[in-house]
């Protein structure tokens, strides 16, 4: 009984994550149907793979900010996994481009 429990609660955690992610993000996906996410942060929009660790760690901030509460893997596992659905069945096709920066050489002597 507890065990069925302990997934009821997870799968309730995993839902309120969900909702609270697609309220802050638009979800995307490219031609080759790999998921995005849309991120607007202090006015500058910030593309993020939806299976990167700077989107779940994105995705672990705005949980912990919302619910003063860690966020287990394994749930974080389960909402990446509806995420990335959602993202290329239900979000919109976009042309993702990636973006390198020349950066100058120093050198530093020691």
């Amino acid at each position: 009984m507890s065990q069925v429990n302990n997934q009821d609660k997870e799968k309730s955690i995993a839902n309120a994550i969900i909702d609270l992610i697609i309220s802050n993000c638009e979800l995307v996906h490219n031609q080759l149907k790999e998921p995005f996410a849309i991120v607007e942060i202090a006015r500058t929009r910030h593309v993020y793979s939806i299976r990167s660790r700077s989107f779940c760690d994105w995705i672990a901030s705005k949980y912990y900010a919302a619910k003063k509460s860690a966020l287990s893997d394994a749930t974080l596992k389960s909402v990446i996994s509806t995420l990335s659905g959602k993202a290329v069945f239900d979000g919109r096709l976009v042309t993702v481009h990636t973006r390198i920066a020349k950066q100058k050489m120093v050198r530093s002597v020691q």
